[in-house]
């Protein structure tokens, strides 16, 4: 091999190993060009002093093959660049992860917020409903206090009147509103003939609301005299077993045998199969 070289050559084969022995042995693609190196005073000196370094190991490695290498000295500003690169890319890979987590978190946000307003659509689609409701009892409401006050100014009203407004609270399911129509009835027309089935119907309320000791008491005074209206006998079937619903099975047995005594012959079968059963459950001797 023909290892004679001009001057020229060695310098350009020293800049080509400083250059790369600077930047470490890599070469980094980059968008832009460099810049341009200015070769001051201080640079040709070290770039001399490479090329001298070069050509004594090119000729100790003519004469030794297993000579030690020469350390070729770094360039300052290729060490610099390429801390640089270094730097950038370690930003770049940190704003690339960061803007992950920001997309996770938006899709969260996005799906949570999807979910709100779905349940917000639900909530007023159950709404509308209710407040037309509330404002159907309200608007029978006012008619009641109305009608009360009107009583009470002197006015004569009729009990049939009263009695059927509340009569349709119960029949529309507004039972709270219906006690206190039924409650007030009572209360301002005891000697009416509508009274005694106003007092079933309370009865009927609270037993349905499962509050025996109330249901008791309406249907007692709903039976005061034993009638012989249509409601009579299942009101004495109903008061017999609230009445074994509070435990109070002797009374139970009382009522059970005034319903046999006074409205089995003309009940169905039903009615005096479940007077049957509460003779059963209370004990009930006869």
């Amino acid at each position: 091999m023909n290892l004679k070289l001009s001057k020229t050559q060695w310098i350009a084969s020293a800049v080509a190993a400083a250059l790369v022995a600077g930047a470490g042995g890599v070469v980094v693609a980059q968008d832009s060009a460099p810049p341009v190196i200015e070769w001051d005073k201080r640079r040709l000196e070290r770039l001399e002093r490479n090329v001298r370094k070069l050509e004594a190991q090119l000729a100790r490695a003519n004469r030794d093959p297993n000579a030690v290498p020469t350390i070729i000295e770094p360039d300052p500003e290729v060490i610099a660049l390429q801390s640089r690169v270094d730097d950038l890319t370690q930003r770049l890979t940190d704003m690339q992860e960061t803007m992950r987590r920001v997309n996770a978190q938006l899709e969260t946000t996005t799906f949570e917020l999807a979910e709100a307003r779905r349940d917000q659509t639900a909530a007023l689609n159950e709404v509308g409903p209710l407040r037309t409701r509330i404002a159907e009892l309200e608007a029978r409401l006012v008619a009641l206090e109305q009608g009360a006050t009107t009583a009470a100014a002197g006015s004569e009203v009729d009990p049939q009147v009263e009695y059927d407004a509340a009569m349709k609270l119960a029949q529309d399911g507004a039972a709270s509103e219906a006690i206190q129509a039924f409650e007030a009835f009572v209360k301002k027309y005891p000697d009416a003939a509508q009274t005694g089935e106003a007092y079933y119907r309370l009865g009927e309320l609270y037993y349905n609301r499962d509050e025996p000791e109330l249901a008791v008491a309406s249907y007692a005074k709903s039976l005061r005299g034993w009638p012989t209206t249509r409601w009579a006998a299942e009101g004495t079937l109903k008061l017999a077993t609230s009445l074994a619903n509070l435990g109070r099975n002797r009374d139970a047995c009382g009522a059970v045998a005034e319903f046999e005594r006074r409205y089995a012959a003309s009940s169905s079968a039903n009615a005096r199969s479940r007077a049957t059963a509460i003779k059963t459950r209370a004990k009930c001797t006869a």
